[in-house]
């Protein structure tokens, strides 16, 4: 459907294994280090590092050593990635009842560096 609209620009698909030939596909995940572009002219991008993870009422809070995160960054350039984005950098709290899913608490902070409040969490 998004290669038909003819755009004249390239297309960025998450997690699209099966992704048409004019879509540059990416990884989304804790690790990318083993994930290959579409075709060997396209960029190998990793548009999801997944930091943390959601917390859910009454759950143990997410918690991804950094040492592990930094790693995982330096083996993915390692093997030839070309961009990374931390998922999520910043935190926020969403009020009411916008959580997103059952018994999911309202911060999306996610383990950021910076949390809702812009102080490092450690």
């Amino acid at each position: 459907m998004a290669v038909g609209l003819h755009t004249g620009i390239p297309w960025v698909m998450c997690k699209q294994t099966d992704a048409p030939y004019d879509i540059i596909n990416t990884c989304n995940g804790y690790y990318c280090d083993g994930f290959k572009a579409n075709s060997k002219n396209k960029p190998i991008l990793w548009t999801e590092d997944w930091d943390g993870w959601y917390a859910k009422w009454g759950g143990r809070l997410p918690h991804r050593p950094v040492e592990d995160l930094a790693f995982a960054i330096a083996r993915f350039f390692e093997r030839g990635g070309c961009f990374q984005n931390y998922y999520m950098y910043f935190g926020g709290t969403n009020f009411g009842r916008t959580s997103g899913g059952p018994f999911y608490i309202t911060s999306y902070d996610y383990d950021a560096p910076i949390d809702e409040y812009g102080r490092s969490p450690e």
